[in-house]
């Protein structure tokens, strides 16, 4: 080949080169399976949006727009905030959330002059027994302080071609729903309340959700020190903190146990105090509660909208150690009272 013919096939190469690379990325950007290069006009396209991430980016759009939030794993996503009662509380509920995650939201938002007067987080012992290994690198997962800290690593993990590919598999099967947007900016859950409850015969036989991390004991003390951080923040900013453990399905509570899970209650107390649904109860022993072994419906979350509307509970449940207001000087006093009620309803068990 002549130098000549040399120099225009490297230039054709190229040009070619960066035509597919453009192309590529271009593809990615449109399909954007994650909803990350166009956060504000969100599609609802199958796949869950990377919502931590899409979420601040709203928040700190409309830093005046809310006044409180709730914070949570998918468990709160069935919990419709917009129905408390003299308040504009968002639901920032995602994937799996991490409490160290809700603490650099909260940083970021305090920092970029977001209004906040109360802040909600809800917990149980998924918050230090899920498996967190790989979050860095699930573009479902990546929290916007990791995006800010990490941009490159960020793009990159979205501008995945194969993965890109791979969605629209899912897409193109999905119907997409009408008000998915409006959900998702003005109020933040995800679960209405069409979503039917399990049956009785297919919960007797379902598996608890109690986690599976290898790292457990290590995000035991990270989870208290973490919401110690937060409650000390929100102190210092006069803002009001609502922790609440969360009606988990009772086998998830008594499995929990072992695990840690009073103990994680008392250190808990010790920190802040909290409001307490979970433990064997009526509203944790009826499968038609719970759309599955680790979500509760929306009508169990209106249960708890109307505890933080009116602070009172049905006075069987609260025999039953639901809807306490827990402190350190009568944590063991409500153990005490969830571990006589697991006893009355050992049949379920």
């Amino acid at each position: 080949m002549k130098k000549g013919d040399m120099k225009k096939f490297v230039i054709r190469a190229l040009i070619w080169g960066a035509a597919c690379v453009a192309f590529t990325l271009l593809f990615c950007i449109l399909v954007d399976p994650y909803n990350v290069f166009h956060p504000l006009d969100i599609r609802d396209n199958g796949v869950e949006p990377d919502k931590n991430y899409i979420k601040m980016v709203y928040i700190l759009d409309n830093p005046q727009k809310f006044d409180s939030y709730m914070f949570g794993s998918s468990r709160v996503s069935s919990i419709h905030t917009e129905k408390l009662e003299g308040e504009k509380c968002y639901n920032m509920t995602y994937s799996s959330a991490a409490v160290w995650e809700h603490l650099d939201n909260v940083k970021t938002m305090i920092a970029d002059g977001v209004n906040i007067k109360k802040i909600y987080v809800g917990l149980d012992s998924m918050s230090y027994t899920m498996d967190v290994r790989g979050r860095e690198d699930d573009p479902m997962r990546q929290s916007y302080e990791y995006a800010r800290a990490n941009p490159v690593k960020f793009w990159l993990d979205h501008l995945d071609t194969a993965n890109t590919f791979k969605s629209l598999n899912t897409s193109l099967k999905h119907q997409s729903k009408e008000n998915f947007q409006e959900i998702f900016y003005e109020y933040g859950w995800s679960m209405d309340y069409d979503l039917p409850g399990m049956d009785y015969n297919i919960g007797a036989w379902s598996q608890p959700s109690i986690g599976d991390s290898p790292d457990a004991d290590e995000q035991f003390d990270r989870v208290l020190e973490c919401t110690k951080e937060l409650k000390e923040i929100c102190d210092e900013n006069d803002i009001e903190l609502v922790v609440f453990l969360h009606p988990m399905l009772f086998k998830a509570y008594v499995a929990s146990k072992p695990q840690r899970y009073q103990e994680f209650m008392r250190e808990l107390a010790q920190i802040t105090d909290y409001y307490n649904f979970s433990g064997v109860n009526d509203v944790t022993v009826d499968y038609s509660n719970y759309t599955d072994p680790s979500h509760y419906t929306a009508q169990v979350g209106d249960i708890l909208i109307d505890f933080f509307n009116n602070g009172t509970v049905d006075e069987r449940l609260y025999e039953q150690g639901f809807g306490w207001h827990v402190d350190a000087d009568n944590v063991d006093e409500l153990i005490d009272v969830l571990n006589a009620t697991e006893k009355w309803y050992s049949h379920y068990l």
